[in-house]
């Protein structure tokens, strides 16, 4: 009987050896993975030369300066020319996506439109690019590019001033939402719409996403389900007549 009593003892330590062994198992690889920085950086930098109220002829070189000391993991950018960014690129080693706004030319003649850019590191996929079916201004069409890069679907848009607004930013909310469903996804822009005005910009998020903005027309989305929010941070620019706006994530 003695031995029969010491036998189960050890067993008795062995199955529980074996569940501490088990736990510890199954708790190692959710303590093993580790939140990645990541961050979106909008800037709408007024560089086409038709709107002299905030046109400074600086942009070029001070948009690559913020990109430089915010080490941003996306930039999203508005009311660009495509010669901008030769510039930019030399400067902070970022590669760009851009999309024309329509026929919209800034007046150095070059195309006007919005652009992604990446750190050096990144390596950009096809993009996908849409022109809005409602506008106000057939010149200047706006548009929405979401471009795949290491991992997350990165999109800009920028929504029209007039009307077209609510439509755009109707289809806006269909398409990167549905990015959101299939994986990470952000996007940064100006929506030409506030948080607490009529139409809000709260209306326009995805169920998947979540918003954060500058207090005015500038938001920035990201798909819940992959992205935490850390913080925001704006930024006023003396260059462009909005603020920088960068809201940091972890992946």
């Amino acid at each position: 009987m003695v031995i029969l009593s010491r036998h189960r003892s050890i067993l008795r330590g062995f199955v529980c050896a074996g569940a501490l062994t088990l736990g510890a198992s199954a708790l190692a690889p959710g303590a093993a993975v580790a939140a990645t920085p990541y961050s979106v950086l909008q800037i709408n930098i007024c560089n086409s030369g038709h709107a002299a109220d905030c046109y400074t002829g600086q942009a070029t070189t001070r948009a690559g300066d913020l990109i430089n000391a915010r080490k941003p993991s996306v930039v999203t950018m508005n009311e660009m020319c495509e010669s901008d960014l030769g510039p930019i690129r030399q400067r902070t080693g970022y590669h760009s996506v851009f999309t024309q706004s329509g026929s919209q030319t800034c007046t150095n003649g070059s195309a006007f439109g919005n652009a992604l850019l990446f750190p050096v590191a990144t390596s950009p996929g096809t993009p996908y690019r849409l022109t809005y079916n409602s506008q106000n201004d057939h010149t200047e069409l706006r548009t929405l590019t979401c471009v795949p890069a290491s991992g997350v679907t990165a999109c800009v848009t920028h929504l029209s001033t007039g009307s077209a607004k609510d439509d755009q930013a109707a289809k806006m909310k269909d398409i990167v939402g549905g990015y959101a469903r299939q994986g990470p996804t952000v996007l940064g822009g100006d929506w030409n719409m506030t948080y607490s005005g009529n139409p809000n910009a709260q209306d326009y998020v995805p169920a998947e996403m979540f918003r954060k903005g500058d207090g005015s027309v500038q938001h920035i989305m990201a798909s819940s389900a992959h992205f935490g929010f850390t913080s925001t941070r704006v930024m006023k620019l003396d260059w462009t007549d909005h603020p920088g706006l960068q809201v940091y994530l972890t992946r």
